[in-house]
């Protein structure tokens, strides 16, 4: 194909293969400029039924014209193809974007505000998307976020409209029907839309078969958005059956718990979006953006400006600098325990522009004493911290509550303890025993009662202590008289297997 000219576009090169057809560079002769030429299968678009209902869609999404919408120029057929030329886009796709590098908050709402205009848009026009997913959206080299293949939806529904009147057919004249489960499943496999990939982006009321509208099409920009703003999908799983049983039965992390300092708004708004019940659900992609414009607007920016660069104090400067610094304190006290707002000190140099962000702080303990090494339990609900105890006698590990003043005391030995550690599983909590020149780590059940001493070293372990994902092994660090490592310790065997050593302490 490459070389070949279709109508007046030349093909030049090709850019992607997918499911629907293949996607090319080409060559517009008339308008002398270059273009994306998608070359659909010719079993695609060979159904009659499918054939009328995806030129109707695309003839009115080519009306659509929007600044985060891929512009569609012309549609035509190539022997027994059809093909859609776009505007050619240098950038590359969400999907690659986001495992390319992190999204900072602000990136992670503009490019949520652009693909809600653009979902309001083509909604406006009576266009359903129905293929909403990270993939179908692309982030051109000057950050703008471009929503793909408008108007493919009609392409489903008219295949599989054709296919049913067909098969209507066949049954009157006393053949064996195809029920419409087994054709929509067909189709979904011919068009690669089980991969667990695509699943993950579908209302659940499409995984029933429903049909694709304006409230589904919320629901997948949903899970976009809160990729974007998370960078982990909403619903992961490595098969079909663990990402439809995701959507259907669980709920999404919390996104503030997984970025910190994400307003808690837009999580508010995420869960509204990502409802099961289509009643319950956000209904409309202007009432997404509504509140986007909202969440922007309470992250209001505080700008100083000053000159290009900002200079050494001097002793005449400290008056000056101490108002400064005053206004900004109290600007932060103002508007301390509200959601998560930035004060930028900009200059016309923008390697010199600073951000300081004020976090909403959530005071936990009020304990006299030295307390550390907290560590939150997997399920969010607690947390296991070193303290001295209200006899400050010995440095014991506590268990607190989220919700509660009260400590319990887990641990009751006369020794140093530290570097609490919970299981995967949140159901056990290990942590270093210090007596003497003797290190040991301890387990013990997250509920109190008897203790276990896994491993002891004559020497110390020098840092906190982590416990793998599987539960199988916990990874610390060490120094003993010879030598200093990462070591990682069998929980269930207890055998240890050196994973860095230094031997420059060996004598």
């Amino acid at each position: 194909m490459i070389g070949k000219t279709i109508g007046p576009f030349e093909v030049v090169e090709q850019i992607a293969k997918g499911s629907l057809g293949i996607l090319y560079r080409a060559f517009d002769k008339r308008m002398r400029r270059e273009v994306a030429l998608r070359l659909f299968d010719e079993d695609i678009t060979s159904h009659q039924e499918a054939a009328m209902q995806f030129a109707f869609e695309i003839e009115l999404a080519s009306k659509v014209s929007h600044p985060n919408i891929c512009n569609i120029l012309d549609v035509g057929t190539h022997g027994h193809q059809t093909f859609v030329v776009m505007e050619l886009l240098n950038g590359m796709s969400l999907h690659d974007r986001l495992r390319k590098e992190k999204t900072s908050i602000d990136q992670a709402l503009d490019w949520s505000r652009q693909l809600s205009e653009a979902v309001d848009a083509i909604h406006s026009e009576g266009i359903i998307h129905g293929f909403i997913y990270p993939r179908n959206v692309f982030i051109t080299n000057d950050n703008q976020a471009k929503l793909l293949d408008i108007g493919l939806s009609g392409l489903q529904s008219g295949i599989l409209d054709s296919i049913l009147q067909s098969d209507a057919g066949e049954q009157h004249a006393g053949s064996e029907a195809t029920t419409h489960a087994e054709l929509q499943g067909s189709l979904k496999q011919s068009l690669d839309l089980q991969s667990p990939e695509f699943l993950a982006y579908q209302a659940p009321e499409l995984l029933d078969e429903h049909q694709h509208n304006e409230v589904s099409d919320v629901f997948s920009l949903g899970c976009v958005i809160y990729e974007i703003a998370t960078g982990v999908r909403a619903f992961p799983g490595t098969s079909p059956d663990l990402v439809i049983d995701a959507i259907k039965t669980s709920r999404p992390l919390s996104p503030t718990r997984l970025v910190p300092f994400l307003p808690i708004s837009l999580e508010q708004q995420l869960y509204e979006m990502l409802e099961r019940d289509p009643k319950r659900r956000m209904q409309s992609a202007s009432q997404i953006l509504a509140d986007l414009q909202r969440i922007r607007r309470d992250r209001t920016s505080i700008s100083i400006k000053t000159g290009a660069h900002i200079p050494a104090a001097t002793s005449n400067d400290w008056p000056w600098l101490f108002a400064c610094v005053s206004l900004i304190v109290v600007l932060a006290y103002l508007i301390w325990g509200r959601e998560q707002q930035t004060i930028v000190v900009e200059t016309s140099n923008a390697a010199n522009s600073m951000e300081v962000v004020v976090p909403t702080v959530l005071p936990l303990t009020t304990d006299v004493g030295m307390e550390l090494h907290a560590v939150i339990s997997p399920h969010g609900n607690q947390f296991a911290y070193a303290w001295q105890g209200p006899n400050d006698v010995s440095t014991n590990i506590y268990l607190r509550l989220i919700t509660s003043s009260e400590p319990f005391q887990l641990s009751h030995s006369d020794c140093t303890e530290q570097f609490p550690c919970w299981s995967p599983d949140g159901n056990r909590i290990a942590f270093v025993r210090v007596e003497g020149h003797i290190s040991s780590i301890v387990v013990i059940s997250a509920l109190g009662g008897t203790e276990q001493v896994i491993y002891e070293l004559d020497g110390r372990i020098t840092s906190s202590i982590d416990w793998s994902a599987d539960g199988q092994h916990i990874a610390f660090a060490f120094r003993d008289q010879k030598s200093i490592g990462i070591t990682e310790l069998n929980v269930r065997n207890r055998s240890i297997r050196v994973l860095v050593s230094d031997g420059s302490l060996t004598t």
